[in-house]
Formats: structure tokens, C-alpha cells, sequence
């Protein structure tokens, strides 16, 4: 474990507070567990995060695919280079 020091303005500091004595847990404890909520605990968390969401759209119908979208919003700088005289 590491330690670190950080600064808190008075109304976190109060929060996490009440929350320690509410909880009977430490400040620190609470943060640290504030931090793996937010920002994970593992790359595992994060892998499975992302097997999870996989496929979440693909019964979408009010969304075109990848391609078409990368096309459509290309298509206007296509046009515009294809106007320019190289020569």
C-alpha cells in the first residue's frame, strides 16, 4: 500500500466524515473504496466491462453502422478535395 496525502475542501471532509462514523470505517477506507468505484480495481474489471457492452446496439435500427457513418460525414471533404486543382 502507498501512502499520500491530499487536500480535501471543508465540505468533503465533513461528508466523508459523517460517512466514516456512520459506517464505522476510516477516511481512508472510504476513499479507497471511492477510487475502485470509479476508477476500478483491476484491468479484469475493465476487460469484463467491455465483454459485457459487446453487441449492446447491434439490434439498434435508428442508428446506421461504423462504415456508412464514416462515409457520410467524409463525404463532403471528399467532394471539396476532389474540387481543388492539383495542377
Amino acid at each position: 500500500m502507498h501512502r499520500t496525502q491530499i487536500m480535501l475542501t471543508e465540505s468533503q471532509y465533513l461528508r466523508l466524515k459523517k460517512q466514516s462514523e456512520r459506517d464505522g470505517r476510516s477516511i481512508a477506507d472510504l476513499v479507497r473504496s471511492a477510487v475502485d468505484e470509479v476508477y476500478g480495481n483491476s484491468q479484469e474489471g475493465l476487460r469484463e466491462a467491455f465483454r459485457k457492452s459487446r453487441g449492446a446496439w447491434k439490434d439498434r435500427t435508428d442508428i446506421e453502422d461504423g462504415a456508412a457513418y464514416v462515409e457520410r460525414i467524409r463525404q463532403p471533404f471528399s467532394e471539396r478535395i476532389g474540387e481543388l486543382d492539383w495542377d
